[in-house]
């Protein structure tokens, strides 16, 4: 299985009803595939502000997931990102990333230092194997604890690469404080 769809299975197995997103980005169809409703917006950070309100419209019982492509998509999202972080808003925000081997080559974004002072956590998928591990930080970081969005980026390789083996080796992690 790609990457790109073992992300999805995740957030189906997360309870993930709906992601909120803009173009493009190739978790969009398999969230889809896997029967999550993908609700386009006109910029990202309206796209980040719906998934904010959901997330903030269930108390965090419900994570709101977004979804945007690399460089200029992440970058509009910003602002959005910082709203929800000054606020204590659950919210995962997935973003399409460059290839790994085009990482550091100006003039792209580098998402993880400049979002590291606006979320809980930011970091970067850096293997198709990961998958699972990152994931599961990633919703434990925002069920427990203050309140808070996770910004994970995923390369467009890492998306792209298969995953070994059938089953995806997922356990939801539960809530520990509150």
């Amino acid at each position: 299985m790609r990457g790109s769809h073992a992300i999805a299975r995740v957030l189906k197995q997360e309870a993930v009803e709906f992601v909120t997103c803009f173009p493009h980005n190739e978790i969009i169809d398999a969230c889809a595939g896997e029967s999550i409703r993908p609700i386009m917006a006109r910029t990202e950070r309206v796209a980040v502000n719906m998934a904010d309100g959901y997330s903030r419209m269930t108390n965090g019982r419900q994570i709101g997931v977004c979804l945007v492509q690399e460089g200029p998509g992440i970058e509009n999202s910003f602002g959005a990102v910082a709203q929800a972080y000054s606020d204590n808003s659950p919210i995962l925000l997935l973003p399409g990333g460059y290839a790994r081997h085009a990482h550091g080559v100006p003039p792209n974004f580098r998402v993880q230092p400049s979002y590291q002072p606006i979320t809980k956590w930011a970091d970067q998928i850096n293997l198709v194997e990961r998958i699972p591990q990152m994931l599961q930080r990633a919703f434990t970081l925002l069920r427990n604890g203050c309140p808070g969005p996770v910004v994970l980026e995923v390369p467009r390789d890492v998306m792209a690469n298969e995953l070994a083996g059938d089953s995806l080796a997922y356990v939801p992690p539960g809530v520990l404080l509150r």
